[in-house]
Parts: structure tokens; C-alpha cells; sequence
């Protein structure tokens, strides 16, 4: 039975990482082979959280992170906030390479996947990808390393404050230690095989769940789901229902999520005096059950790796209004089954949201096209592909 081993901080917390990695994992499991996730800093763990497979082994590298280790951590963040930022090192990868994690950590991941001597380790978003690259040399040369790219090259590499942006340095100096490197659409493919010369698979994400019954579409309701932090653009969403109701729209609108900028979602709800039309939901493992109870799903996120709630809509047979995002342009591919608004317009989101909800006809059809353009992220179909990466 061959060993795979992710690497990542825990799956236990919010966001579609978590999500997506308690589900390959589980798949993973299920098609015989032995699972770990390691986990690099303390957590809870919580296999119900994202139903994630008993089989699947959760090793924490600490139980409790000790206070020098807090002060080192803090003290390496801070200088890749500022090299993040002002690319102070963009020349330098040997410090960036030190900027990764902690000594300890790094050597306690070592011990670890040496001892358990792994087939394979994956490092989970950019994060873990450039850890595992870092110890190739400190690990038996027989284990295979793949990064895997949770976010699109623009957010990772010329995206202010992002990961990579000032550390290009780093990651060509870390490449030739992947063994593959996994990006979630065929643009980020192209880019970066042409840029940095290396090998990369395309791989979708798999859907959340499955089998689950779809909407009827009898309920006049709007639905946003998601992380609550400013990238996922809940700000212009609450203006962009503002705007619907302007136009004499009569639908509330649900948004079921947590996050650092709920607070101020719930601000604008309340300067807009929107309280009664748009409810707010706290997170949930089951946002299958909101979907089914809504007939139009809106994301207006301004950047994505992916795009996993927009899946999640599909699967219960919701049109989705979204911006026109490179990964939702690949995920929508050629059903008819989502508006794409362009320019991050607002106003253009509003308009459509007012004409598709006074539209029952072309929702009806546009949720035909979404049951069918789900069919192309079961979790059947892409664990077949993650399967025959690691043969």
C-alpha cells in the first residue's frame, strides 16, 4: 500500500483548502492507499468538520507551540510581510529559504517523513509547497515530492502582499526539487510551464459533496457562501444588492460564511438599512442544505485559485452570477451555465441579478446546464487523475 503524506498548517479551520484536501485525502483512503496529514501547527482535531475519512492518519508536529518558537515565528513573519511587500529579498533565496518556518519545525517535519517513509509528500498551497521543495535533499531520495498550487499565478506571483511576489528568486531556485507540481486550471499550466520551464499537471478540484438533492427553484432566494474576507468581495456584493433593490428586485439574498471582514459586512448591511431583506448565516459544514433551499447563487469574489462554492452551486443546480475570474471561466467552460460580469462592475452584477431573477425560463435552463457541467468535478473523476500522477 503505497504512503501520502500532506503537508499543511491543519485542514481543521475554515476555507476551501481545508475543504478540498479533507476530500483527496478521503478519496485517497477509500482507493487503498495509507493517508497522513501533518499538521505544522497546533489544532483541534475534528474529523466531522469536513468529513474527512477515519482511515486518513492526522499527525500534529506540535501539541503545543512553545513560546520561543511563537517569538521566532512572528519575528520570520513579519520579514515576509515586508519582502511580500516591498521585495527587500526578490535576489536573495537563501534568505527567503530561511523565511519558510522555523528550524524546528522544519526539523521535526524531517524526522517525521523520514521515519514513515512516505512515497509521497504533498505540499498543500504555496506555503507547504516551497517547505516540502526545501528538505528534498534531507529525506530519502526515493520520495517523491509534488507541489500543489491552490491559487492562480497572478495572485501568488504579482499580487502585492501575496506569497510569492518578491520571491520568484525562491521558487526557481526550488523547482527542479518537485517531482510534479499541480496547478487547478490550464491557464496557470501554461504560464508557468512556459515561465519557469518546468513539468506541471491540471487537475480540477473535486466537488465538496455529491448525491445530494438539487434545488426545485420554487424559493425567490438569493445565496452567497464563502471565507468573509475582503478578496471575496461580500463589500461590492451588499452595494450590487443595494443597486437590485433599486431596480424594484424583491428577492432576499442569504450569505453563510465567517471571517475577518464579517464585521464590516455587517456595517454595510446596516448603513444600507438592508437588515430585513439580507440574512446573515455563521459557517457551516452542510451549506449543501442552504443551497437547496435558494435558486441563484452569487459570488463576487475579485480573485480565486478555483472556485470551489461556485462548484458546490452547480451541484445543487443553481445559475450562478459571478465576475468573470479566470478559474470560473474554466469551470463554466462552455455550458450555459453561469453569467460572467465583466470589470468587477457592480452595477452590471445588479442588472443581471434583477434580470435572471425575473427570468424563470432561462433559470430553469441555466440550472440544466449546471447539473451538467458538475458531472466534469466528481470526486470519481478527479481522484482518477490525482492517481495516476502519483503512479
Amino acid at each position: 500500500m503505497k504512503k501520502v503524506c500532506f503537508v499543511m498548517a491543519t485542514p481543521f479551520t475554515f476555507g476551501g483548502e481545508q475543504r478540498v484536501v479533507s476530500k483527496i485525502a478521503s478519496l485517497l483512503a477509500t482507493n487503498r492507499y495509507d493517508v497522513s496529514i501533518i499538521c505544522t501547527v497546533p489544532t483541534t482535531i475534528d474529523y466531522n468538520k469536513y468529513n474527512l475519512n477515519h482511515q486518513v492518519k492526522v499527525i500534529k508536529l506540535f501539541e503545543k507551540r512553545p513560546l520561543i518558537e511563537k517569538i521566532k515565528w512572528k519575528i520570520i513573519s513579519g520579514l515576509r510581510r515586508l519582502n511580500n511587500t516591498y521585495k527587500l529579498f526578490q535576489n536573495k533565496p537563501q534568505i527567503l529559504e530561511k523565511l519558510i518556518t522555523t528550524k524546528k519545525t522544519r526539523k521535526k517535519l524531517v524526522e517525521n517523513i523520514t521515519k514513515n517513509h512516505y512515497d509521497y509528500i504533498v505540499g498543500v498551497a504555496s506555503e507547504y509547497s516551497l517547505l516540502v521543495a526545501t528538505i528534498k535533499n534531507e529525506i530519502p531520495d526515493d520520495i517523491k515530492i509534488i507541489g500543489w498550487q491552490h491559487h492562480n499565478y497572478e495572485v501568488y506571483f504579482n499580487t502585492k502582499g501575496k506569497r510569492f511576489y518578491g520571491a520568484h528568486s525562491l521558487f526557481k531556485k526550488l523547482l527542479n526539487n518537485f517531482d510534479n507540481y499541480v496547478v487547478l486550471t490550464m491557464d496557470d499550466k501554461k504560464i508557468l510551464d512556459k515561465t519557469f520551464n518546468m513539468k506541471t499537471t491540471h487537475i480540477f478540484n473535486p466537488l465538496s459533496f455529491e448525491n445530494v438533492p438539487t434545488s426545485e427553484l420554487e424559493n425567490k432566494v438569493f445565496i452567497a457562501c464563502g471565507r468573509i474576507v475582503k478578496s471575496k468581495g461580500f463589500d461590492k456584493l451588499i452595494r450590487s444588492y443595494k443597486s437590485y433593490k433599486e431596480l424594484g428586485g424583491t428577492w432576499p439574498l442569504i450569505i453563510v460564511g465567517d471571517g475577518a471582514a464579517k464585521q464590516e459586512v455587517i456595517k454595510l448591511v446596516n448603513e444600507y438599512n438592508l437588515n430585513e431583506e439580507i440574512q446573515l448565516e455563521p459557517f457551516t459544514n452542510q451549506i449543501e442544505k442552504y443551497l437547496q433551499n435558494a435558486t441563484i447563487f452569487l459570488s463576487p469574489s475579485t480573485w480565486e485559485g478555483f472556485g470551489l462554492t461556485f462548484t458546490e452551486a452547480l451541484v445543487c443546480g443553481l445559475p450562478v452570477i459571478a465576475y468573470d475570474l479566470i478559474p470560473y471561466k474554466e469551470i463554466k467552460g462552455t455550458y450555459n451555465s453561469a453569467i460572467l460580469i465583466s470589470d468587477f462592475d457592480e452595477i452590471a452584477f445588479s442588472k443581471a441579478m434583477y434580470e435572471l431573477s425575473n427570468n424563470p425560463k432561462k433559470i430553469k435552463e441555466m440550472s440544466k446546464q449546471a447539473l451538467e457541467n458538475a458531472k466534469i468535478f466528481e470526486g470519481e473523476r478527479i481522484i482518477k487523475e490525482w492517481i495516476k500522477l502519483l503512479k
